[in-house]
């Protein structure tokens, strides 16, 4: 349920950011180092450039893997399952933008350097979550290999 509030809510903050554009809404809100404006991320991570003709199959590719980790997490570790959701909703969010924009949409600006939205966070929450839970029980059968309880 929490992955799907947040995922409407990164929708959400894409298009008021899309609407406002480079303008945006605030400058260092409340005195924090925060901006929200319009941000076309047109690479990876960090902003690094990655051509369509190796981004798209290597994100099929990805995808597909989260799928099935998904898959075979849902009964046996529903813990897991849980945070792969958000892995791959946060992920299906930024893929959509860049299906439809041709760029991720990014809105929160943190110190003029560094551009990130929802959907980024719940990519790496969730992949955080999955890889600390797998650890917790790794005696358990965990999902990934190696780990320790």
């Amino acid at each position: 349920m929490s992955a799907a509030v947040l995922l409407s809510a990164d929708r959400w903050f894409k298009g008021l950011a899309m609407a406002t554009g480079a303008e945006g809404l605030w400058e260092n809100a409340f005195g924090l180092p925060v901006d929200f404006r319009l941000f076309l991320n047109p690479g990876i991570v960090f902003s690094l450039p990655l051509p369509d003709l190796v981004f798209w199959p290597t994100a099929t590719l990805a995808g597909g893997a989260l799928i099935c980790a998904l898959a075979k997490t849902w009964r046996p570790q529903p813990a897991v399952a849980t945070a792969l959701i958000f892995v791959v909703l946060g992920g299906l969010s930024n893929v959509v933008d860049r299906m439809l924009v041709g760029s991720v949409i990014d809105y929160l600006i943190f110190f003029d350097l560094s551009a990130v939205n929802i959907a980024d966070g719940m990519i790496l929450g969730g992949a955080i979550g999955a890889y600390w839970i797998t650890r917790k029980d790794g005696k358990n059968g965990s999902f990934a290999a190696g780990g320790r309880g």
